[in-house]
Formats: C-alpha cells, sequence, structure tokens
C-alpha cells in the first residue's frame, strides 16, 4: 500500500516596519494689504494640503501649530499678505532637528513671486516666539525661510526665542521695522532635560533693517550670523544700541561670518552706538570677513 505524503510550502515575506508618521505640508494663502492684485485668498475650510485649496488665517495655523508632526511644514503663498500675523507660542515637542517644523513659501497657482508679507501691528506682540511658559522645558527643529517679516516700530520682536528652544533656522528671511530683528534669550528654571540656553541657532542669508533697538540681541552655543545685511538698526537709543549684540556669558562656539553692517544706531543722523559688540566671555568666537562701515563724517565721539 503506498504511502502518500503531501508537503506544504509557506513564503514569508519578511516587510519592512514603521512607526513614523508621513510629513504633511500645509498651504495658505491671504491677500492682505502688500498682496500681489493677482492674489486669490484661500479658504480655512479647505483641507489646506493642496497648493490649490489652501487655508487663509493664522488663526487657522495656530490652532494646529504645536500638535504638528515631526517633518511637516506651513507654506505661504508667494505674492500673499497677511495682518495679525503673530503665530503666539510656539512649542513642538514633535519636531527634532532632524526633522523640523518649516515654515516657508510657494509658488501659488494664480503666479505670484514676492515673498509672502507676514506683517504684526500689534505693540509687544512677537510674530515667531519660541517659548512655552513656566519653567524650561527643552523643545526643538524649526526652520524659517523665504519670508518677508514686518514689524509696525511699536516693540514687536520678528523672532524670540526662550526657554531652551534648539536648532532654530532663520534662511533668506527680510526683517524689518521691529524692536528687535532676533533674539536669543535665556530660560526660567529648567526642568528636567533643559537648560537655559536656546542653541544651535543660525540666522544665514538674510535682511535686517530699521530696528528700533537691535538687529540680533543674544546667544548661546553654536550660534551662526552669517552671509547677512544689517542696516539702520538701534535708532531708538545712542551708545547702549547696535546692529549685533551678543550679550553676557552667552554661548560657546559662536561664528559671525561675512556679513554686512551698515548704520548702526543713527541718531540725530549720525551712527552713535557700536555695530557690533560681543559682550562677556565666550569660548572658541569667530569673527572673520564681515564689511563693518559707515558714511565718511557721520560717525560720533561714542565709537571712540
Amino acid at each position: 500500500m503506498k504511502t502518500h505524503h503531501l508537503v506544504f510550502g509557506f513564503l514569508l515575506l519578511a516587510l519592512p516596519f514603521t512607526s513614523e508618521l508621513k510629513a504633511t505640508t500645509y498651504y495658505v494663502c491671504d491677500c492682505a494689504t502688500g498682496a500681489d492684485v493677482n492674489c486669490v485668498a484661500g479658504n480655512d475650510v479647505n483641507s489646506g494640503t493642496s497648493s490649490n485649496a489652501p487655508w487663509q488665517s493664522i488663526a487657522k495655523v495656530i490652532s494646529v501649530i504645536n500638535s504638528l508632526q515631526a517633518g511637516d511644514e506651513i507654506r505661504f503663498a508667494k505674492g500673499a499678505a497677511w495682518t495679525d500675523a503673530s503665530f503666539g507660542s510656539i512649542y513642538n515637542f514633535n519636531a527634532t532637528a532632524a526633522s523640523p517644523i518649516v515654515f516657508d513659501s510657494y509658488d501659488a497657482p494664480w503666479g505670484g513671486t514676492a515673498k509672502p508679507i507676514l506683517t504684526e501691528a500689534r505693540a509687544a506682540t512677537n510674530l515667531f516666539h519660541f517659548a512655552d511658559g513656566g519653567n524650561a522645558d527643552h523643545d526643538e527643529g524649526y526652520i524659517i525661510r523665504n519670508l518677508d517679516l514686518r514689524g509696525a516700530g511699536t516693540g514687536q520682536w520678528a523672532v524670540f526665542a526662550y526657554n531652551d528652544a534648539d536648532y532654530i533656522t532663520m534662511d533668506n528671511l527680510d526683517i524689518s521695522g521691529f524692536g528687535i530683528g532676533v533674539h536669543s534669550a535665556g530660560a526660567n528654571t529648567p526642568n528636567s532635560g533643559a537648560d537655559d540656553q536656546n542653541q544651535h541657532m543660525q540666522l544665514l542669508n538674510s535682511s535686517i533693517t530699521d530696528c528700533s533697538d537691535q538687529g540680533f540681541l543674544g546667544g548661546g552655543d553654536d550660534l551662526i550670523i552669517e552671509g547677512c545685511h544689517f542696516e539702520n538698526n538701534g535708532f531708538s537709543l545712542a551708545i547702549f544700541n547696535h546692529n549685533i549684540y551678543i550679550g553676557g556669558d552667552n554661548g560657546d562656539n559662536i561664528i559671525i561670518r561675512n556679513n554686512e553692517l551698515y548704520r548702526s544706531a543713527i541718531v540725530n543722523g549720525n551712527a552713535d552706538g557700536v555695530s557690533l559688540v560681543v559682550h562677556g566671555l565666550h569660548d572658541n568666537l569667530l569673527i572673520e570677513g564681515n564689511y563693518i562701515h559707515e558714511d565718511l563724517g557721520m560717525v560720533t565721539r561714542s565709537w571712540h
């Protein structure tokens, strides 16, 4: 008697598994003062995930900003404009240095070309305010680029960092009309996992002009200011205001390189404040290739 054996074969496929969520890009378009004549505003009821169906308001962005996932992007239409553009307090604990939250521009279907204009005219209201309240909690990973940030000369900051907000990169920005263009401040008492610095901040290839108090103020480890144009900052107070002020014993490994600094603290028609100041003790400080100049005969004795 024959015995028949049935053999079953199984093919197992090893499929990769990942728990990472795919990053999402959100699009925003509004047509406030300064927008392109062809601007077509979005609508907050839209999905916001297509350049053909963008959101409209900053309020809509605020509603999601601190719950965005690592690598998500908020993009603003070229040629578009917003008023009251402050994003409130930004502290996203999902972002990382490797997968940052990105604020950038995009090419709108209606054809705008200019950098998106974000204007904040309310007194003492910062536009980008990277800080959580209370004690310092560490957060990191933000990129701001290709935007036109405008203040109204009433004490706002364009970019403010506080309470251990790290890895903030600012690239190809136009910053004008604020009290302070960019301010990297200190911190409240740090909670576990945090410290009292904003580290790895970069200000690159940007224009910082017409800021009444300081163009850049502050410090932090691994700060880089490179390829920027500073002009007519610090005009509200002679001697103590500057285009760039690196303050206190706050930060090592700082690079200030290949910038142009011009018309510092112009008070009564004269340059009445040193253009670049570094105050305190800093290890591995590099200052090189900067073009610092004033008009002939327009410098006061405070520079001596």
